[in-house]
């Protein structure tokens, strides 16, 4: 399963990072600056179906994931 990581640089990511592969996942890298047209794009063209981010990110997030 891909999962989507929409984190700043921080000890969040690495965490959420370790967490997906440990898990057997793949995570694909997010930049919470992009542009959310942008994120939209690769979160659809990956198919990923779970979005792992803060509460601030999802807010911006909205309308480019499913809840």
């Amino acid at each position: 399963t891909v999962v989507g990581l929409c984190l700043a640089r921080s000890l969040d990511m690495i965490v959420g990072l370790l967490g997906i592969l440990k898990a057997g996942g793949a995570y694909l890298p997010l930049d919470p600056d992009y542009p959310r047209e942008r994120l939209a794009f690769m979160l659809a063209d990956a198919r990923a179906r779970v979005l792992l981010t803060h509460t601030a990110t999802h807010d911006r997030m909205h309308g480019a994931v499913m809840d």
